[in-house]
């Protein structure tokens, strides 16, 4: 059963503090029981102040880098270089050299020529390194539509149960572009899932999702995230 819980900050700095605070107890937590903890990062720029606050002082030396593994949730089709690219924002406030052992960074090729095969390869690396379980914790952004990762209002991949990455070939989203993202198979199979959202707009549809889940399900994405254990909104002003 899905434990849910909304927390609201007076805006993002606090928001973003709250959220490492968070996965620096959980990541401590998940390597002292299982010797390892598995992150999936959000894109977009929602979670760029955390990311900074992670790979900076005290944190930087607190977070268990070293068995942390790092995953991405969804990945336009660009070049890693790209200014839209996710890897890129994550890489320049959190992936830093001599942080985060290069071994454990599993990346999304969005410039993969196949953006289906990228996806195939993916599902391959995730299979292979959770061995039929799930994630530790997948962090997630949410879109003014309701969208998460690259699931957006619509989308066939939402009902996928079968695949656990998937490639979104129709150009989508802000930059309209193909893309690559996990399925909600894969992030429902996650013990903690934690979202941030930030901005009234946002606000008030985490909101009507609270208020009446299996209504809004049909309109938000969001609505369907629900993972094993934990399910924790983080709202900011």
């Amino acid at each position: 059963m899905t434990i849910r819980q909304v927390e609201h900050f007076p805006d993002a700095a606090a928001l973003a503090a709250a959220a490492a605070a968070f996965l620096l107890t959980s990541a401590r937590a998940a390597v002292k029981a299982r010797g390892r903890f598995s992150l999936v990062l959000a894109g977009g720029r929602t979670p760029e102040t955390l990311y900074r606050l992670l790979a900076a002082p005290p944190l930087a030396q607190q977070m268990p880098w070293p068995d942390i593994h790092i995953f991405q949730g969804d990945e336009r089709c660009v070049p890693p270089d790209h200014p839209a690219s996710n890897y890129r924002l994550a890489a320049a406030s959190l992936l830093r050299p001599g942080l985060i052992p290069v071994a454990n960074i599993h990346r999304m090729r969005g410039e993969a020529p196949d953006p289906s095969q990228a996806a195939a390869d993916y599902q391959r690396q995730v299979e292979e390194f959770l061995a039929g379980e799930g994630f530790d914790l997948v962090l997630l952004g949410m879109g003014p539509d309701g969208h998460i990762a690259s699931l957006f209002p619509g989308s066939p991949w939402l009902t996928a149960r079968d695949r656990l990455v998937a490639a979104v070939t129709e150009p989508t989203g802000d930059p309209p572009l193909p893309r690559l993202t996990l399925t909600l198979a894969a992030i429902n199979r996650a013990a903690t899932a934690l979202i941030m959202v930030t901005g009234p707009e946002k606000a008030r549809i985490v909101e009507e999702i609270i208020r009446d889940r299996q209504a809004a399900a049909g309109k938000y994405p969001a609505a369907l995230v629900a993972p094993r254990n934990q399910l924790c909104w983080l709202v900011g002003s």
